[in-house]
């Protein structure tokens, strides 16, 4: 049961290389309080001038990972790194033709991949590309609201209101199916016999009711019996 802190163990330094792709997970930028930022821009220029990167501990929110320390531009990136048991190994996924003589490759096709390659260098530009797909969705959005082609959902609360509703009307009917069989029963003459079967019958019903159906239900018949 690790305790989430503010702080960072650093465990030591290696190369940028050594660690591979698949083993970054998310990452963080870090901020640095006011009593941290000597500390700070330190390890930040100590990376960049020896060309490593920190590995070490934190624990976020109830989970302890491993992490790195990456410095970019002015910022330092915590990056959290999977563990090794949480990585599967390429060589499970890797074909059965590891060499170009294994696939037939001729040394000429080879060749011209290599120049298409050195003809499509170019420099990393992440604005280049775009999510074309939430682009062109919200692109239609707009145009059926610009059209008035819109609709007006229900509110999430209105569905409890109406839960509340249903019960009441429940227990109305209910109430008014009671009064019919008391006023039914008594007959012409109003006997008191007929009467005490009607409030047996109406005394009977309410125990299929929900609980806040049935404690409603009794105080009704307090107050009945009161008048």
């Amino acid at each position: 049961n690790v305790e989430a802190t503010q702080t960072i163990d650093i465990q030591g330094f290696v190369e940028p290389a050594e660690i591979p792709p698949m083993f970054y997970d998310t990452p963080y930028y870090l901020a640095a309080d006011k009593r941290g930022e000597k500390v700070y821009t330190l390890l930040r220029e100590a990376l960049v001038k020896s060309n490593t990167v920190a590995i070490g501990l934190i624990v976020l929110r109830t989970k302890q990972y491993v992490c790195a320390l990456l410095p970019v531009g002015d910022t330092l990136l915590l990056n959290t790194l999977r563990y090794a048991d949480e990585v599967l190994k390429p060589e499970e996924h890797a074909p059965a033709t590891r060499t170009l003589e294994d696939a037939r490759v001729s040394q000429r096709e080879f060749g011209m991949a290599i120049r298409l390659l050195e003809d499509m260098k170019q420099k990393w530009d992440p604005e280049a590309y775009h999510d074309t797909y939430r682009e062109d969705l919200l692109r239609r959005v707009d145009e059926k609201v610009q059209a008035g082609k819109t609709k007006t959902l229900t509110p999430a609360a209105a569905k409890a209101s109406a839960v509340r509703t249903a019960d009441v009307v429940d227990l109305t009917e209910l109430l008014k199916r009671s009064l019919d069989q008391r006023g039914g029963s008594r007959g012409a003459n109003g006997s008191r016999r007929g009467g005490a079967t009607a409030r047996a019958n109406a005394a009977a019903e309410p125990v299929a009711l929900p609980t806040r159906a049935r404690k409603a239900s009794a105080g009704g018949t307090k107050r009945r019996r009161s008048a």
